[in-house]
């Protein structure tokens, strides 16, 4: 029996960092970002203690990290 799996988009939860030439520009791509000196948002991430956080689906919770090396 051929079994189909269901593969369904994991939505993560953006790490934002505030610099010192940070600013407001990141509000025109609809994120609430928070502070006025938030100057990157890094919306996938793996990267040492940045680790983007899934918000939906079964692995909810986890880390794309976690989720990667499972």
């Amino acid at each position: 029996m051929n079994k189909q799996t269901k593969i369904a988009p994991l939505f993560l939860k953006p790490i934002f960092h505030q610099k010192m030439w940070g600013g407001t520009n990141l509000k025109k791509f609809n994120l609430a970002i928070p502070s006025d000196n938030t100057g990157e948002a890094w919306l996938a991430s793996a990267y040492d203690d940045d680790l983007s956080q899934i918000v939906n689906g079964p692995y909810q919770g986890q880390t794309l990290k976690q989720v990667w090396n499972d």
